[in-house]
């Protein structure tokens, strides 16, 4: 409070304590299981958010109750409530509550990021052999894919970059992904820089995940791509609102590439130039739409905002980091591990899409059947502990051109039970990551015309939230307090997760971005669907 008065002045100071009282009501909310309430702040997504909680309310006959309602909106109803207990102020509008936990997560992670940088800087010539490309891609595929396994919603601040995506790791982790379909993106990426050197505009889009270390490995493979002529342009969503603790807003990407060209470490620094260089001469664009911050899976983006998907329709390729992103393409259904990825996507293909993620969650698709039993018999909670990892692609693919096909100590299937052993000293759920405030705003604004899309919904498995979710709470609030939250798998085995933080500060900025309020506006997926509908947040009874 002391700091948040000598920045903001002694009335935000006086803020602090309503916004600590509201906090505190949402914690009572939660353990006494009491009805969702409608989100009362100005911000430009609270009539969708409210439309969501009245359709519900309308479609079951009740209002959705924190132990009744379906996980994935239960947790991100929870992140925009914490938001709204600094909206609804006057001083504090736009305080990031976890900034101070981004930015120390990144100090504590730069001796990783240094030795990252100077591989950078000693394997990226652009007349290197093909094959030599595509090894050192591959390589920072899987120190990107890694790093995210550092999320501060899960670890509770502890510092673990150098075990969570360091280079000298990722040899002896390749066992631990255990789907992996590297082979068809570097094939894919291989006809993109074909096309590229002939004079073809070829777009890549980053879905960002966590801030901090692996905020630092994604531009480092961002910027691999674009300098060996992968790519022409780069587009990096970020987040508009604090979200799940660790999450990438644009002032934490910011201030991130600030840090990095301030560092006194020569590769560390040229990184930073290099993003913020290609930032300010429009080749590389910085987007923060709502979207990403609402409940819906990206099934319904399509015809939520039938804009944003057109944007991705105009991509090349898009990649999705992390937990969260994963568990919105496969609408955070308890699919059988072994369902095609491609098919628990339910249509959503705009173009050629990947997904790198660390399990942290219990749902994931295209598991080969006998990995699924392997990894299960020696770790039962496999699913969420962030051990086990995925490369997994789909989508349309636009190029054509020359193939090139992986050696097999690049990609392939993830080696067999007696290779695949207990990796818990190398860290399990990391966390490094940081990141936080800064004023810089770039303009980027959707031009393409709208256009729907209609999607075939499979069968919908049982997936019910039972216990009251989770925490952040104590990063607001100055305590630490977790609630754990279980969905029950389609196999019967149930996963538990905890989310945890702690305090943290420095005044925010808004987001600039804003989204219209569709005419369709549709509740998400209900947990308790066993049966194949458009039915979304049904309850669990």
């Amino acid at each position: 409070r002391m700091d948040i008065e000598r920045v903001l002045g002694p009335e935000a100071r006086e803020e602090t304590k309503a916004v600590v009282g509201r906090l505190a009501k949402l914690r009572n909310e939660m353990v006494t299981n009491k009805p969702m309430i409608c989100i009362e702040d100005d911000f430009e997504d609270t009539e969708i958010w409210n439309s969501v909680l009245h359709e519900y309310t309308s479609k079951n006959g009740c209002t959705p109750r924190w132990y009744e309602a379906p996980w994935l909106y239960i947790e991100t109803y929870f992140y925009r409530r914490i938001f709204e207990a600094f909206q609804l102020t006057t001083k504090l509008r736009d305080y990031d509550p976890f900034s101070k936990l981004k930015r120390d997560a990144l100090y504590g992670s730069f001796n990783a990021v240094r030795a990252l940088c100077d591989f950078l800087r000693w394997n990226t010539p652009r007349d290197a052999a093909l094959e030599t490309l595509q090894q050192t891609t591959y390589r920072l595929l899987e120190v990107s894919l890694w790093g995210n396994r550092c999320d501060l919603s899960l670890s509770c601040g502890a510092d673990s970059s150098t075990l969570a995506g360091s280079l000298q790791l990722t040899e002896r982790l390749r066992p631990y992904i255990i789907s992996n379909h590297a082979d068809q993106l570097l094939q894919h990426l291989c006809r993109l820089r074909v096309r590229n050197l002939d004079g073809e505009t070829i777009k890549l889009h980053c879905v960002l995940d966590n801030s901090g270390y692996e905020l630092a490995t994604d531009l480092a493979l961002l910027d691999f791509l674009h300098e060996t002529q992968y790519v022409s342009t780069v587009t990096i969503h970020a987040k508009a609102i604090p979200w799940y603790v660790s999450d990438v807003m644009r002032r934490d990407l910011f201030w991130t590439l600030r840090e990095l060209e301030d560092s006194d470490h020569a590769a560390t620094q040229a990184l930073g130039e290099r993003c913020q260089r290609r930032i300010m001469e429009g080749a590389w664009y910085v987007m923060d739409d709502i979207f990403w911050t609402q409940s819906f899976d990206y099934a319904e983006m399509a015809t939520r905002r039938p804009d944003l998907y057109e944007l991705l329709r105009s991509a090349d390729l898009v990649l999705f980091k992390g937990d969260l992103n994963y568990r919105k393409l496969v609408g955070d259904l308890s699919w059988s591990p072994t369902v095609p990825f491609k098919h628990a996507l339910r249509g959503f293909e705009p173009t050629f899409v990947c997904a790198l993620r660390t399990l942290k969650a219990d749902t994931v698709a295209g598991i080969d059947p006998v990995t699924v039993s392997e990894v299960a018999q020696r770790s039962p909670d496999w699913m969420v502990t962030g051990e086990y990892a995925v490369i997994q692609c789909a989508g349309v693919e636009h190029a054509k051109g020359p193939s090139f096909v992986p050696t097999p100590e690049i990609a392939g299937s993830p080696k067999k039970s007696s290779t695949i052993k207990t990796v818990r000293e190398s860290g399990t759920s990391a966390s490094v990551h940081t990141a936080v405030s800064v004023h810089q705003e770039q303009s980027s604004d959707i031009h393409q015309e709208a256009k729907g899309s209609s999607h075939a919904t499979p069968e919908r498995a049982s997936s019910t939230a039972a216990s009251g979710t989770a925490t952040a709470i104590s990063a607001t609030a100055g305590s630490h307090t977790a609630v754990n939250a279980t969905r029950v798998s389609a196999t019967g085995v149930s996963a538990t997760a905890a989310a945890s933080s702690s305090t943290g500060q420095e005044p925010a900025q808004q987001s600039t971005t804003h989204s219209s309020v569709p005419d369709d506006t549709k509740k998400r997926s209900g947990t308790s669907c066993s049966e194949a509908k458009d039915a979304p947040l049904q309850r669990s009874d």
